[in-house]
């Protein structure tokens, strides 16, 4: 009895792959100093890694009422970061995107 309650309670589970994606676009003006430029983007890309390095495509499997969920749950580590300002005259801008998202 108990085998045939173990083998129900996991054809209950639902599952679906997820996978998150980065990208990174970055506007210097012209005449923009390249030293300067260069501590920026250095500054930047380690924040980025660190707070929102790459996630490896997963599978995700939880119970059926749960799966909903958890589907959000992974899918709000989505995130968008809109950076800029203007250095001696010149500006310069950042726009990063982490977008998550799990297969219907």
């Amino acid at each position: 009895m108990l085998a045939v309650l173990g083998m129900t309670s996991t054809s209950c589970e639902k599952c679906t792959t997820c996978s998150c994606t980065n990208e990174t676009t970055w506007e210097f003006e012209n005449g923009f100093d390249a030293t300067v430029e260069d501590a920026i983007v250095t500054a930047y890309e380690k924040e980025i890694d660190e707070d929102y390095g790459e996630i490896a495509s997963t599978e995700l499997c939880a119970k059926r009422g749960d799966f909903d969920g958890e589907v959000a749950a992974f899918e709000g580590q989505s995130h968008i970061i809109s950076e800029g300002d203007n250095v001696q005259g010149y500006d310069w801008s950042l726009e990063f995107s982490r977008s998550c998202t799990c297969e219907e």
